[in-house]
């Protein structure tokens, strides 16, 4: 028989939260929802970021140009059907990342260890994996989970709340 709960993340625990019949036939009957713009939106941002992070722990920081070049081939390969909605998230794609690089100018270099860091943790019987954005180590030594959101940003109340970020935290610790 096939153990649903074998192996967790904290989307498909989400899934089960909002929709179990969802759950069942993504884990069990391995059918597939279809990905939607906004989550291909936010894959094609994950990449830059990656991409621009591991460049930071090279010691050779990516610049503007070449960031916002590959924001564009990212979302081009995206491939996201409506052309209007691509437009709308080229836009503001552009515009968060120029605003991001304007920050980081303007902050001390973060001191980068992992980008897209992937983990397993045992909890009870179940194994739950994930992978995390980033973790710097902060100037006092300890270690920062960071995620990325393209949408609105989360309060503090709304992280500490959060089962992903509670399931993050646990996996750094390990």
């Amino acid at each position: 028989e096939n153990d649903l709960s074998a192996r967790l993340s904290a989307s498909t625990v989400q899934t089960y939260t909002t929709c179990p019949l969802q759950f069942k036939l993504e884990r069990e009957w391995k059918i597939p929802g279809e990905a939607p713009a906004a989550m291909q939106n936010g894959a094609a941002m994950h990449d830059v970021l990656k991409a621009y992070y591991d460049s930071v722990r090279a010691g050779r920081p990516m610049d503007g140009e070449t960031l916002l070049e590959l924001f564009k081939s990212n979302l081009a390969n995206a491939r996201i059907a409506d052309e209007y909605q691509h437009e709308v998230y080229e836009k503001q794609g552009i515009a968060q990342l120029r605003e991001f690089l304007s920050l980081c100018g303007k902050n001390p270099v973060p001191q980068v260890l992992h980008t897209e860091e992937c983990f397993e943790v045992k909890i009870g019987e179940a194994v739950v994996v994930g992978r995390i954005d980033r973790m710097d180590q902060n100037v006092h030594g300890q270690v920062v989970v960071i995620d990325y959101k393209t949408g609105k940003a989360m309060s503090q109340e709304d992280a500490d709340e959060s089962l992903q970020l509670s399931i993050y935290a646990m996996a750094a610790k390990e």
